[in-house]
């Protein structure tokens, strides 16, 4: 019984001594991973505090300035307003030189190119379209020759040539407000009227052509100068004989149209059905855009609520 009992106190005593080394070996592990812990948790940051420090010594020695982002792509003949532009602070250094800082800057502007989403938008990425004056009229013409495939918002010289070879420009880069077969609109001021109607009594009389021309890149081209000088002795025929503008316009209206219908003959049936199925396409493409941007405007206006 007794050494029974003494080679159990011994067993005991190596499982407790085993014991004891196994804690004081984990435990020395545990003490070493916890001092790696906490050196290299201080080291972060340290490290993080420097950098935050030297991001405060960058803005603090930067001054900064408001700046205008496309918040979303904005297409060449787009109006800038606040649904597609907003403001960030940004450093003065690294700003462009013609940044734009006001919302108010961007009154009866278009953008001459695209530009895209989260790009700075500059001065010089924009046109001025010009303001609406209070003898501002919308305008219909039928005796004026269009170039063919003229289509809405495009921008056009109307232009007068003389049998004798000479040529001037009536109107400049004016905008077609809309457009059917050989009837355009325009916004006319009064002088314009004035000169148009001129130009329609010239026609009349000394059997000139009244013509249009399109720009290639109406953002970035300069208008053109009206040079046309409106006849006195006609500005005396209308004043004397106000109808004489009506009969003149319905004369050369008759004569663009036979012209029209003259081209029309010569177009045969495919080549018509191909215009034809190129507006629709056209039409088609300009309805999917318009659904697509109010689909987005829903999705804002969705998450701004949720917000």
């Amino acid at each position: 019984m007794s050494v029974i009992r003494q080679r159990t106190k011994n067993l005991l005593a190596a499982g407790l001594m085993g014991i004891l080394i196994a804690s004081v070996f984990f435990g020395g592990v545990f003490t070493y991973i916890l001092i790696h812990y906490n050196r290299t948790k201080q080291n972060l940051s340290m490290e993080y505090e420097a950098k935050i420090r030297e991001a405060q010594g960058v803005r603090e020695g930067q001054k900064m300035v408001r700046v205008a982002f496309a918040s979303q792509n904005i297409t060449t003949g787009s109006r800038i307003s606040k649904e597609n532009v907003e403001f960030k602070m940004y450093p003065e250094e690294q700003a462009p030189s013609n940044f734009m800082a006001i919302l108010g800057d961007f009154d009866g502007k278009v953008a001459k190119i695209d530009i895209s989403k989260n790009s700075a938008v500059t001065a010089s990425m924009l046109f001025e379209e010009k303001s609406i004056t209070k003898d501002v009229r919308n305008q219909e013409f039928q005796v004026i020759s269009l170039p063919s495939g003229l289509m809405k918002n495009q921008y056009v010289d109307v232009r007068i040539n003389f049998p004798t070879g000479q040529d001037y420009i009536v109107l400049s880069k004016k905008k077609v407000k809309d457009v059917k077969d050989t009837t355009v609109w325009y916004e006319l001021n009064e002088s314009e009227i004035l000169h148009m109607s001129s130009a329609i009594v010239d026609a009349y009389l000394q059997g000139a052509k009244l013509y249009a021309l399109t720009y290639v890149e109406p953002y970035l081209q300069e208008e053109a100068v009206a040079n046309y000088p409106a006849n006195l002795k006609v500005l005396d025929l209308i004043r004397s004989d106000p109808n004489i503008v009506q009969v003149a316009a319905t004369e050369l209206a008759s004569k663009t149209r036979q012209a029209l219908d003259l081209h029309l003959k010569e177009i045969s049936d495919p080549e018509k059905m191909k215009v034809i199925n190129e507006q629709q396409k056209q039409q088609n493409e300009k309805m999917a855009e318009q659904t697509r941007k109010k689909q987005e405007e829903v999705m804002r206006q969705s998450v701004k609520s949720g917000l």
